[in-house]
């Protein structure tokens, strides 16, 4: 909490030329924020570079993750706070590639 204070009021976010027109907390040199959409292309391109399948998408890397957490032997509890469900049945979901068909 410290090097948040020490970073807003302190003057250190100022530091970045795009402070002044950006809210992001983390103003980046280039000013705008990423879009979801940003990332989804950059997604693709990468994808489509390495020769996957279309069908998957950005959204894709999320349920792998919970798939690694719960493989690796994870508190089910600890993955679903993780991904912020707010049931048990929904994390369960996104174990199962039935979507990827």
């Amino acid at each position: 909490m410290d090097q948040l204070k020490a970073w807003i009021p302190g003057g250190m976010r100022q530091q970045f030329p795009t402070a002044e027109r950006s809210s992001a907390l983390w103003p980046s040199e280039r000013g705008a924020r990423m879009s979801l959409g940003s990332f989804g292309d950059a997604f693709a391109a990468a994808r489509d570079a390495v020769g996957l399948p279309r069908e998957l998408g950005l959204h894709f890397l999320r349920h792998s993750y919970v798939t690694h957490l719960i493989e690796a032997g994870y508190d089910a509890a600890f993955v679903q706070t993780q991904v912020g469900h707010a049931y048990a049945s929904t994390t369960g979901l996104y174990t199962q590639l039935r979507w990827l068909r």
